[in-house]
C-alpha cells in the first residue's frame, strides 16, 4: 500500500463551524449549527435547537432552510481546479475567513 502524502488546503472557516439563528413558524428563535459531531473527530453534522430536531433526530425544516446559505468553499491543492483564496486570505465566495487544513492524498 502506498504511503499517503499530507497536503495543506485552504477552506472557508464555515466548513468547520457555522451558526445562525432562524425564526420558526410560531415566532420561536432556534439556533442552527454546522460543526464537528460529538461522535468523533472529523465527523461534521447539522444541529438545530428546535423540538423536532432534538427529539426526532431528523433533519428539520430549519436546517434545510439554512443549508443553502452556508458557504462550502475549499481549494483542493492537489487538483487545482477551484478558485484560490483572495490575496488577503479571505474566501472568494463569501468573503469570510479561511484557514489551512491538512488532508491525506
Amino acid at each position: 500500500m502506498p504511503d499517503l502524502t499530507i497536503e495543506h488546503i485552504r477552506t472557508c472557516k464555515k466548513n468547520l463551524f457555522f451558526e445562525t439563528k432562524v425564526q420558526g413558524s410560531k415566532g420561536n428563535v432556534y439556533t442552527v449549527t454546522y460543526c464537528e459531531s460529538p461522535g468523533g473527530p472529523y465527523q461534521y453534522g447539522w444541529f438545530c435547537t428546535c423540538p423536532h430536531n432534538t427529539y426526532r433526530r431528523k433533519e428539520c425544516k430549519h436546517i434545510k432552510q439554512v443549508k443553502a446559505t452556508k458557504c462550502s468553499w475549499n481549494w483542493e491543492a492537489w487538483m487545482g481546479n477551484h478558485a484560490e483564496a483572495n490575496p488577503d486570505g479571505t474566501c472568494p465566495e463569501c468573503g469570510g475567513e479561511t484557514t489551512a487544513i491538512r488532508v491525506a492524498v
